[in-house]
């Protein structure tokens, strides 16, 4: 049971020989079940039929982790609905979160998956290729950390009064600098980006600043 909490995440492979999960679906887990997210993995009924080790595996590594749930059936609506987002890769499910939920889906940028050998011949263009970017943001597998999600910048001054700063997922869209401001009338003491540790981060040494 997910509780069905805001800090939930849905991974949702597709089938096929280079879907996320036979890529980098232990690492992606390894990455979202240390940043303490909760996870609910639901694999195409084909890779529980075709990839049996690999779901072995899975099952062996995380299921007695209570953040984790391996979703052999449907899933939940509740899941569906309460979730923070959803990360597959060429699933027909991309489309369906982000139209249903009006919420953006992390794509992780396997190989396409071509059924018809001949498609380039229609000259067009297949829309879960054009709409990606549109819908969604795409990470490459070699980097999982950087999985887009809004960043909390905790901050401080030197009264000790908190302030709570929250970025869109824009900010991931940028080069490596965000300008913000924020209003205050005395001297800031600190600052530190996600002062919860909600959010997947490879090096979270680097999240904080101090003029001590």
């Amino acid at each position: 049971n997910s509780n069905y909490d805001d800090n939930l995440i849905i991974i949702s492979p597709s089938y096929g020989q280079n879907n996320l999960l036979e890529i980098c679906g232990i690492e992606l887990i390894n990455v979202l079940l240390n940043s303490n997210f909760k996870v609910i993995l639901r694999p195409h009924f084909r890779i529980l039929r075709d990839s049996k080790p690999l779901i072995t595996s899975i099952k062996n590594k995380f299921c007695n982790d209570p953040n984790f749930l391996l979703e052999e059936g449907v899933l939940d609506p509740r899941d569906f609905h309460s979730s923070k987002c959803l990360i597959t890769d060429w699933s027909g499910i991309g489309l369906e979160y982000a139209f249903t939920r009006e919420n953006k889906v992390i794509f992780i940028d396997v190989p396409n998956k071509i059924m018809n050998d001949e498609y380039e011949k229609i000259g067009l263009e297949a829309i879960e290729i054009s709409i990606r970017k549109k819908i969604g943001h795409i990470v490459s597998p070699k980097n999982l950390e950087k999985i887009p999600m809004p960043v909390e910048i905790e901050i401080t001054t030197v009264s000790g009064n908190k302030i709570l700063k929250k970025l869109p997922v824009e900010v991931w869209k940028r080069n490596v600098e965000w300008s913000f401001t924020v209003d205050v009338s005395e001297e800031i003491r600190s600052v530190v980006i996600d002062p919860d540790k909600k959010y997947p981060d490879i090096n979270s040494k680097n999240n904080s600043w101090s003029n001590e």
